[in-house]
């Protein structure tokens, strides 16, 4: 991709672990193509509120002569995004500080304060325009353009593309990573991202969860926000990562990538086993497993799904808004996927530690995971109440969270509460035996000393299960030889281990 710096330069910045980022990179894209210059850092932080000082420092010497400094904000760090902002304007008065992302886009009033401007929505369009207004010479005060914050002027609208077909690619070029001391410019793929490329093959999700953003998004937006991109545009993106980077896994991002009609489902198919062919990783609804197609994309390389089924519970379904995924569903879905284990890899997200839920919720999951064949793999998390979501509202307004907690506190979505059941299913997903499972369920409503006692290590263990989860799946992917994966997997301990401490 060709970089012109004639029109200016600009840095932009994430502050999460995760060095994919893909938002980011769809801005470097069109900032290049623009003409602008771009310096993509990322600094791989493991905790959620702390900067570090020489971090920042660096960054504000490598952006000296940027228009502006984007930084990427989720609510998971908005504390760290005005940590990092109050850091870097008592080294430069001057600099520019744009905020962007998810929380911005909900929550302007909360970043406003400490950044220059806020851009709210997606940003692809946006952006080009306030970076040709400060290119122009613009000062912020005079800045009035749809979907850009700033304290002198406040736009309603939220950005949003309407044609993702016509994005260019995400800019996976040189970057600038934060490693312990010093940013270093990486320019070395393989040492980021190991031998995975990452797509994303749509935007928004054709369902409206009341615990996910893109409810936000669907009762805020106009417009469809669920958009798919052609099949033929994907499979155009993955040859050129093929050609261009040491690839030999893919990992569609997409919340449903199995949302494909029968002709685009054939058509991947067809071109992805002619000019792809490596293994692929991908997530689907439990509605959209069919034998039939989980067979034909197991054909072309799938080793690897994961599905959403959050709650075995009817109540919390429905609480959730999740009428595509009701246990009768889920099952069948599992059992499909329980006729390709071992050759297919397949694991289930399930949402734990939500105050709406009581005992018998709990066991309805417990027995929708005791109905299923024991070939799955788990991943949990604890519910987290994000701002601009209908359950947010709805606990803020119950009295179960304070409105912008986030503000003071941090907690991290893997990072469970010491319950009894928390315990029972950590035991599920350390695959435990059925035997010694039984027994702690029957500890639940049993009497004596016994009992009281299970019960009472049973809670004060799932530290404990969840340290040893991530022993095994650190352990695992070095077995695997993926030091990428791994070192991500040690990252996440890190935080949780802090969240769980900060929390006391």
């Amino acid at each position: 991709m060709a970089m012109n710096a004639s029109k200016g330069e600009i840095t932009l910045v994430s502050l999460g672990q995760n060095p994919s980022e893909l938002g980011l990179r769809y801005l470097s894209s069109v900032l290049l193509e623009k003409g602008y210059s771009v310096k993509k850092v990322f600094s791989k932080q493991r905790r959620e509120d702390d900067v570090s000082p020489q971090m920042v420092a660096q960054i504000n010497e490598i952006s000296r002569n940027s228009l502006f400094i984007g930084v990427s904000v989720i609510t998971d760090y908005v504390r760290q995004a005005r940590n990092f902002s109050e850091q870097i304007r008592r080294l430069n008065r001057n600099v520019v500080l744009v905020a962007g992302g998810i929380h911005p886009t909900v929550r302007p009033q909360e970043i406003i304060d400490v950044f220059d401007i806020v851009v709210r929505g997606e940003a692809e369009q946006s952006i080009v325009m306030l970076a040709d207004e400060l290119s122009n010479g613009k000062g912020v005060e005079e800045i009035q353009l749809p979907g850009v914050n700033t304290r002198f002027y406040t736009s309603e609208h939220l950005g949003f593309v309407d044609e993702i077909e016509n994005l260019p690619v995400p800019d996976f070029s040189d970057n600038y990573v934060f490693n312990k001391k010093d940013i270093c410019l990486e320019k070395n793929y393989e040492a980021l991202f190991g031998d995975c490329y990452s797509i994303l093959t749509s935007r928004g999700c054709p369902y409206h969860c009341t615990y996910c953003v893109n409810d936000f998004y669907a009762r805020t937006s106009n417009h469809s926000f669920f958009r798919k991109r052609s099949v033929n545009r994907i499979i155009d993106e993955l040859a050129m990562a093929k050609k261009n980077y040491p690839v030999g896994r893919i990992v569609f991002l997409s919340d449903n990538f199995l949302a494909l009609g029968d002709d685009e489902l054939d058509l991947f198919i067809s071109r992805y086993s002619r000019e792809i062919g490596f293994p692929f990783y991908c997530s689907a609804t439990p509605n959209c497993i069919r034998k039939d197609r989980i067979g034909k994309m197991m054909d072309i390389g799938l080793s690897r799904i994961s599905m959403g089924i959050e709650s075995g519970s009817e109540n919390t379904l429905a609480l959730y808004r999740r009428k595509h995924g009701s246990p009768r569903t889920i099952l069948q879905a599992a059992e499909v996927l329980h006729q390709y284990f071992p050759r297919l890899y397949y694991s289930f997200d399930l949402i734990l530690d939500n105050p709406y839920e009581t005992s018998e919720d709990l066991r309805d999951t417990l027995s929708l995971l005791e109905s299923m064949p024991r070939t799955y793999d788990l991943t949990l998390y604890s519910l987290t109440f994000y701002p601009g979501t209908y359950l947010y509202e709805k606990a803020v307004k119950d009295g179960l969270v304070k409105d912008a907690y986030y503000l003071e506190q941090s907690k991290h979505y893997h990072r469970l509460n010491p319950s009894f059941h928390n315990c029972l299913f950590l035991l599920y997903k350390l695959k435990a035996r059925a035997g010694f499972i039984a027994y702690v369920k029957s500890c639940e409503f049993a009497g004596g000393v016994w009992a009281r006692i299970c019960r009472s290590l049973a809670a004060y263990s799932v530290n404990i299960l969840l340290a040893v989860c991530l022993l095994k799946m650190i352990f695992s992917s070095l077995r695997n030889k993926d030091g990428v994966l791994a070192s991500h997997y040690v990252k996440l301990g890190i935080a949780v281990v802090r969240s769980a401490l900060l929390r006391r």
